[in-house]
């Protein structure tokens, strides 16, 4: 059966990613959200990715992180699983939401290096004065 695409953009997704790079888990979670018009439930995807095909002996907690992980492998390869509410999450529809995350990781990313290069200056003024102290 033929996936029914939401917008131009998922089929490009589809025919662009391919099935050898993404993990297990990644891969269902991905055809889940291809296949799936609406946002989905944190238990729907359990649901959805884990019954009958995957490892089933993994706990409802271990289920639920590697769902949060294959989330952040998805937008590693820049596809963008968005929460649509609380505990709901949906294939993002836009490209512009992938640049508009990654702007956003790079800002983060600079904030975060601003903040190291101030630790380290300070560090170093406390060794300093330690020094001279004694």
């Amino acid at each position: 059966m033929a996936t029914e695409y939401r917008c131009t953009y998922h089929k490009l997704l589809d025919e662009v990613v391919g099935h050898d790079i993404l993990s297990d888990v990644a891969q269902k979670l991905f055809e889940v959200f291809l296949a799936t018009k609406t946002p989905l439930h944190l238990g729907d995807l359990l649901r959805l990715v884990f019954d009958g095909e995957l490892d089933e002996t993994l706990s409802r907690r271990e289920q639920k992180e590697s769902i949060v992980e294959a989330i952040e492998e998805l937008w590693a390869h820049a596809i963008p699983v968005m929460s649509y509410r609380k505990g709901y999450y949906v294939l993002g529809e836009n490209p512009y939401l992938v640049s508009c995350e990654m702007d956003r990781i790079e800002e983060e990313i600079k904030r975060l290096q601003e903040r190291l290069a101030s630790m380290r200056s300070c560090f170093a003024e406390q060794v300093s004065y330690g020094r001279r102290r004694r």
